[in-house]
C-alpha cells in the first residue's frame, strides 16, 4: 500500500488587488499518493498556479494544513521552506532556470551543494585546480559575471565537502536524461530538450519526494515536447517518482493517472487519465527505452518521419513506495 506524499485541507489564499479580495484558494484539499503521476490543470485565474507555488513551498497559505511527505510546512518559515525545497521538491519549469555560463554537470551539481551544509564562504579563486578548470577560469575576480560567481564558489564547497560522491550523482543524473555525452556543455551550446534535460537531471539529483513540472514543454516544439513526456512518465514507471503537472495544456494531462480541474479557487473536477489504473496507448511496450540518441546528439530539433511517434511509457498498476 503505498503513503501519501502530499496532503492538504482546506487551503485558502486571498489576495487584495485595488481594494478588492481575490480568493485565490478558497477550501483546497488534496492528496497525492507515492508514485502518482497527475496533472493540475484549469484556465488562467483558477488558482492552480497559486496552489502550485504553495505545495512547491514557494509560498505559504493563510489558512489550511499542508504535508509534505509526512512534514507540516504551511507554517514554515522561509529558511525552513527553502530547505525543504531543496531537500524534497525537484522543480522542472517553462524557462529552464539555467545559469547561462555554467555546464550541465555543474548545473546539475548545485542542489546538491546548497542542501549539503552551503554555509561556509569561500572566494570562487581558491577553488582546487586538480579538479580541473573553475568556472571563469582565465578572468579576473572582477569581470566574473554574478552568476559565475557563485558557481565558483559552490564548486569550491562541493570540492571539500565530499565533492567526487555528488559529482558522481550528477553524472547518473545526466545519464538518466540521455545526456551522457553533454556533461560539459554549457546552455548554448545545448538545444532547447536538451537544456530541459539538464533541469530534469537537476531536479532529480537530490532524489526529491516530488518532481513538481510547470508547464515544462511550453517552449519546446511538438517533437521535443513529445521526447520530453516520454522521459517523465518514464522516470515515473521506472523508479516510482511522483510527479506533477501544472499544464493548460489538455494533451499534457490526458497522459496521467488523475486530472485535477480547478476553477475559481476551488477543485471544481476530477477524473482519470489515460494511464490510470496501468492501461496505456500501445506505444507502452517500450517504457523503458531510453531517448533516441538521433534527438540528443546532433542539438538540433528535427521533424518527425511520417507514421512515426516518440514511445509513450506504460505505467504499472502498482509502484512501490
Amino acid at each position: 500500500m503505498r503513503d501519501s506524499v502530499i496532503e492538504t485541507s482546506d487551503l485558502r489564499k486571498t489576495y487584495v488587488m485595488g481594494g478588492s479580495e481575490i480568493h485565490a484558494l478558497d477550501g483546497v484539499s488534496l492528496n497525492v499518493e507515492r508514485g502518482d503521476l497527475l496533472a493540475i490543470t484549469g484556465p488562467s485565474g483558477s488558482g492552480k498556479s497559486t496552489l502550485m507555488n504553495i505545495l512547491g513551498c514557494l509560498d505559504r497559505p493563510d489558512d489550511g494544513d499542508y504535508l509534505l511527505d509526512g512534514e507540516d510546512v504551511a507554517t514554515l518559515d522561509d529558511n525552513r521552506l527553502a530547505e525543504i525545497r531543496n531537500r524534497k521538491i525537484g522543480f522542472v519549469f517553462q524557462s529552464f532556470n539555467l545559469l547561462p555560463r555554467v555546464s550541465a554537470l555543474e548545473q546539475v551539481e548545485l542542489p546538491l551543494l546548497y542542501g549539503g551544509g552551503n554555509r561556509q564562504k569561500r572566494p570562487a579563486k581558491s577553488a582546487p585546480a586538480a579538479a580541473g578548470a573553475p568556472v571563469g577560469a582565465g578572468k579576473a575576480p572582477n569581470e566574473l559575471s554574478d552568476a559565475e560567481q557563485r558557481a565558483g564558489v559552490a564548486r569550491d564547497l562541493m570540492l571539500q565537502k565530499g565533492g567526487a560522491g555528488w559529482r558522481d550523482r550528477a553524472r547518473e543524473a545526466l545519464i538518466a536524461v540521455g545526456l551522457e555525452d553533454r556533461m560539459s556543455h554549457k546552455p548554448t551550446e545545448l538545444s532547447g530538450g536538451q537544456q530541459q534535460r539538464v533541469a530534469i537531471a537537476r531536479a532529480l539529483v537530490t532524489d526529491p519526494a516530488i518532481i513538481l513540472a510547470d508547464e515544462p514543454t511550453g517552449n519546446l516544439d511538438s517533437r521535443t515536447s513529445e521526447e520530453l513526456m516520454a522521459l517523465l512518465l518514464r522516470l515515473n514507471a521506472d523508479r516510482g517518482i511522483t510527479v506533477l503537472f501544472i499544464t493548460h495544456e489538455e494533451e499534457i494531462a490526458r497522459r496521467t493517472n488523475r486530472i485535477i480541474r480547478m476553477r475559481d479557487g476551488r477543485i471544481a473536477d476530477e477524473e482519470r487519465g489515460d494511464f490510470a489504473g496501468g492501461e496505456s496507448s500501445n506505444s507502452g511496450a517500450e517504457a523503458g527505452q531510453a531517448p533516441s540518441e538521433s534527438s540528443i546528439d546532433d542539438g538540433e530539433e528535427t521533424p518527425s518521419q511520417a507514421g512515426s511517434s516518440p514511445a509513450t511509457p506504460a505505467r504499472s498498476s502498482e509502484v512501490a513506495p
